[in-house]
């Protein structure tokens, strides 16, 4: 599959997901807040309960991966702020160290964004 093709049907992901718990995945960036650890668990448990499952398992992880790497998720995670559920729910604090983490991946990501639009020297 390709790059685009899984960016494609990882975007599709997301858009069941807003559509089935838009409190925890808000259609505007701005809106965006950390989900609470584990939340793959409660994702698994809805979806165990479904009829006709529209996805399987490792995509939806993989949709939840891409959405929770994404520079809006990472800047989301700052420390006080709450983490919430598959409802919209505080359930709880980020910590210092969790948002640590999240900024050095943001940091991450922006250098080699930088990098990549950079010319390469001849």
């Amino acid at each position: 599959m390709s790059k685009f093709a899984e960016k494609n049907e990882q975007q599709e992901v997301l858009a069941w997901f807003k559509e089935q718990f838009p409190k925890a995945f808000p259609a505007r960036v701005a809106d965006i807040k950390p989900l609470q650890l584990g939340i793959m668990d409660e994702i698994f448990e809805f979806y165990e309960r479904l009829d006709f499952p529209p996805y399987s398992k490792k995509k939806l992880r993989a949709a939840l991966n891409y959405y929770t790497a994404s520079p809006a998720y990472l800047k989301s995670q700052v420390e006080g702020s709450f983490r919430v559920d598959l409802f919209g729910f505080d359930v709880e604090e980020v910590s210092e160290s969790q948002a640590a983490y999240a900024k050095e991946r943001h940091q991450k990501y922006k250098d080699a964004r930088k990098t990549k639009s950079e010319p390469a020297e001849k």
